[in-house]
């Protein structure tokens, strides 16, 4: 993936007005922002034709079946409640945009789940240890297509589906690790190796 990665630096350096060298020596450094403009325009329009309706989306129920309606309804206020919860448009937004400068969107759907224990009384009046969920929805993260990983080189990365894995490289620290581990990402056993 060596050259397709390399494309992708350019064109990010391109969007982010980078000039690695002037043509004549004593000029100023100045970059008119065309792929910025186009790259914006482009996914400005994207976002605006699948999300720019304020119903853009719905759940309904089964043909004929008046019964369905109503969890229908329901399911829709419970998404839509989650995508603002996670910043769902925004995150679009930006998944469209790698989508325009690369060819190519690659995001994570993941789940965010949080538990607390809180001090509170029973019945009797005695204080006891409550487990309470404070987070349970999906997650929609972007993917660094620098950091991707492919089973083999003979895979085009437009095809990137027929790939028998695909891995991603993190740099992350010890307390990264342990909240991975927390979740089920990876194996404890690799505790002993983090001390």
């Amino acid at each position: 993936l060596k050259n397709w990665k390399e494309k992708i630096t350019k064109w990010y350096d391109l969007y982010g007005m980078v000039q690695r060298k002037k043509n004549y020596e004593g000029l100023a450094t100045i970059f008119v922002p065309e792929i910025l403009r186009a790259v914006e325009t482009v996914t400005a329009k994207i976002y605006g034709m699948i999300v720019g309706e304020s119903q853009w989306y719905e759940y309904s129920g089964r043909d004929g079946e008046a019964d369905t309606e109503g969890p229908a309804v329901a399911l829709t206020r419970l998404v839509s409640y989650q995508m603002e919860e996670n910043h769902f448009k925004s995150r679009l937004m930006d998944a469209i945009r790698q989508l325009v400068l690369t060819g190519l969107c690659v995001r994570k759907i993941g789940w965010d789940y949080q538990e607390v224990t809180r001090k509170v009384r029973d019945a009797s009046g005695k204080l006891v240890d409550k487990k309470e969920t404070i987070r349970d929805t999906w997650t929609f993260e972007p993917v660094d297509l620098l950091s991707i990983g492919l089973s083999n080189v003979d895979v085009p990365y437009n095809d990137i589906q027929k790939a028998r894995w695909i891995s991603e490289q993190t740099v992350g620290d010890k307390e990264f690790a342990y909240q991975k581990m927390a979740k089920g990402w990876f194996s404890s056993r690799y505790k002993e190796e983090l001390e």
